[in-house]
């Protein structure tokens, strides 16, 4: 009678995990929804630009199991814009790991380089040790509170001036990647948007083209 007992109570629990996670699912997906008719976007329940499967940057390149889920699009000054929730797996067996966040895509003003900005941590501490330098600016503090990496120092001097460096020191959770025609926006703490950070992630990544060069777009 006992191992029956036992049986149900495991069948019971993962019953109401299973049922934890649809709920939670379907709370995502309403905040999404209320998201879009609030902006007037589009909510989009999948991944119709195969983002997880471009690996057009190096964080899509990530892991395995890439998925893109609620989706929303519009555009805003003309240039189109993305919002989704994002996640990915690494590892195998006991030792898999699932990790979520949400980001941004902003369709570029200008065809870029890649191009990858975000808070510096402890790996890249240990890369410069090891002799894999970032690229540094006259801003002292700057180089200290970011890791920037480019495949052209020209583009990324061009993009990083003094007074995107003094933009970009305002919030150093803002991490992007830049790649060909398309700049990805997220935070360094890798972590889902909620509405507040949606409409931050939002403002930085327009204030941030906002303060591209002009003679960039030439």
């Amino acid at each position: 009678m006992v191992p029956f007992v036992i049986i149900i109570a495991f069948i019971m629990i993962g019953l109401l995990i299973i049922g934890a996670s649809i709920y939670q699912e379907r709370k995502r997906m309403q905040f999404w929804m209320g998201l879009a008719d609030e902006w007037g976007f589009r909510y989009r329940a999948g991944d119709p630009y195969l983002i997880a499967e471009r690996q057009e940057f190096p964080f899509t390149r990530q892991g395995h199991s890439r998925r893109v889920v609620n989706l929303i699009e519009g555009k805003v000054d003309s240039r189109q814009m993305l919002l989704f929730d994002y996640t990915y797996k690494t590892g195998s067996g006991k030792n898999q790991s699932t990790h979520h966040l949400s980001m941004l895509m902003l369709e570029a003003p200008v065809t870029g380089h890649q191009l990858v900005i975000h808070a510096e941590n402890f790996l890249d501490r240990i890369m410069g040790f090891l002799g894999f330098e970032d690229i540094n600016f006259e801003y002292e503090e700057f180089n200290r509170a970011f890791q920037v990496r480019c495949d052209d120092k020209k583009f990324a001097y061009d993009v990083i001036h003094s007074d995107m460096m003094e933009f970009l020191m305002q919030d150093r959770t803002l991490a992007l990647q830049w790649s060909n025609n398309h700049i990805l926006f997220y935070r360094s703490s890798r972590r889902r948007f909620d509405r507040h950070e949606a409409e931050s992630i939002r403002q930085a990544a327009l204030g941030f083209v906002k303060r591209l060069p002009a003679y960039m777009m030439e």
